[in-house]
């Protein structure tokens, strides 16, 4: 029987934690990265390219509209599970 791997993209804004985090998915032997978009519409592009199992997101400045993004990324890519992050309080 063939593993399957999970195909996941992460966009994240802080280089630390997107290393970290890219080394555990890395260290995990059923995740595949597919990809790292730098942008919002990249992240869009790329779900809708590539149809991963899981998208990791991260805002990327103030006005990016996290929620928006779910959206748009679950209609380009709607098997796609996505994961929000936030480092803001309140």
């Amino acid at each position: 029987m063939s593993e399957q791997h999970l195909r996941v993209i992460v966009m994240t804004k802080q280089p630390i934690f997107r290393h970290g985090l890219l080394a555990i998915l890395h260290a995990m032997t059923v995740c595949e990265i597919i990809g790292q978009p730098a942008n919002a519409g990249e992240a869009v592009e790329l779900a809708q390219q590539r149809e991963p199992d899981v998208a990791v997101l991260d805002t990327l400045d103030e006005t990016s509209d996290m929620f928006d993004l779910a959206r748009k990324m679950r209609a380009s890519s709607p098997k796609t599970a996505v994961i929000l992050l936030s480092d803001h309080a309140g």
